[in-house]
């Protein structure tokens, strides 16, 4: 089997184009377009609470003034005060949902504190140093951790 030979490259040179691609890709611009994403998110999440709190309040409101039209009905009238009982039921039901809502939104809200907006700059800034920083330390292996 003349002429057919092995083709083979070194890794190294695979290795340094990778890395020129990630370190191309990376840049202080995009971590600071993940910032402001980020800070986007954060703002409509504060929105939606905000949103939900005044559900909360509101639909708290309409429960009150249902027990109090309950309440003031004559016993007497049983079809009135069972539509009105069931009304109430209603607008417990509501308010508790809307609070597990509310509560929920609470719990998964995500925000990056100041501290973590500064870190990233300062790593958007140096990314490229500490990239090679690490690649020397790791002596020439790839930086992953």
């Amino acid at each position: 089997m003349a002429g057919i030979g092995c083709l083979s490259f070194s890794g190294g040179s695979a290795q340094r184009e990778v890395e020129q691609q990630v370190l191309s890709a990376i840049s202080p611009l995009d971590i600071e377009a993940s910032i402001l994403a980020e800070k986007n998110v954060a703002e409509s999440s504060a929105d939606k609470l905000t949103m939900l709190e005044r559900r909360v309040e509101q639909l708290d409101y309409e429960a009150k003034r249902a027990f109090e039209q309950y309440d003031e009905v004559d016993p007497r009238n049983r079809l009135v005060a069972a539509d009105l009982e069931r009304l109430w039921n209603e607008k417990l039901t509501a308010v508790q949902d809307a609070r597990e809502e509310l509560r929920d939104a609470r719990q998964t809200r995500s925000e990056l504190d100041e501290e973590s907006i500064l870190r990233l700059e300062r790593l958007g800034a140096h990314f490229e140093e500490a990239w090679k920083y690490r690649r020397g330390v790791r002596s020439g292996g790839w930086a992953s951790g």
